[in-house]
């Protein structure tokens, strides 16, 4: 699966193009989206397949990110290239008061951007568990390094979609259970014992016991 924003689309005609954070650009065709869409924005985050049709790159199986799959490929951007430059046609007056049409670029960040829909559209339980997979099938085994930054920053986009009453606290008491030398490592290093669900002083100083018996490669 691949994920772009749409750079610009011609809602009469039906197609358009997404660009790519790796700045390739793909053919978008209403009919290869997989759910009816009532009007489809510029700057809108999609995820996709990249096939071909009439011997040029086109995007099929097209939706908005909504599923676990979807989340995983979402994450495959941290720490990559996740920006995309689109343009926007705007109507405003001149000084005499007539309307002319410019064009305005602006760059969006497909990562957050695509974190934000994404949080906006899955449920409370499927997004738990989203985290939950993430965590235990790619961080735990490819990118235990990351762990911290990664769920700092998931942290503070839901919060921003979801408000504070998403139960973070379940999350992290999960991470906490299913913890790998090497993340259990990291968080005493930087001190961000909250985001295994470990508050107390006695944890502290098991954790200092524990490191100081075994070697961390």
């Amino acid at each position: 699966m691949d994920i772009g924003a749409i750079k610009w689309f011609d809602s009469l005609k039906g197609f358009g193009v997404i660009g790519k954070p790796d700045g390739t650009e793909i053919f978008l065709h209403k009919s290869n989206l997989t759910e009816k869409v009532l009007e489809l924005s510029v700057g809108s985050v999609l995820i996709f397949e990249q096939g071909y049709e009439r011997g040029k790159k086109s995007a099929q199986n097209v939706h908005f990110p909504k599923s676990c799959t979807d989340f995983l490929v979402i994450m495959e951007l941290f720490n990559e290239k996740k920006y995309v430059t689109i343009s926007n046609s705007v109507t405003r007056n001149d000084k005499w008061g007539n309307p002319f049409s410019k064009k305005v670029s602006k760059t969006i960040d497909v990562f957050k951007l695509s974190l934000i829909q994404f949080c906006k559209k899955c449920e409370g339980q499927a997004l738990l568990d989203c985290l939950k997979t993430y965590y235990l099938n790619d961080l735990t085994v490819n990118k235990p390094e990351l762990f911290i930054p990664i769920y700092k920053f998931l942290e503070q986009q839901i919060l921003e979609c979801r408000g504070k009453d998403f139960p973070l606290k379940d999350i992290y008491d999960f991470f906490g259970r299913n913890l790998n030398e090497q993340i259990l490592f990291n968080v005493w290093i930087k001190k961000e014992f909250r985001l295994i669900g470990y508050l107390n002083l006695k944890i502290m100083r098991y954790l200092r016991i524990y490191f100081g018996k075994i070697e961390i490669n």
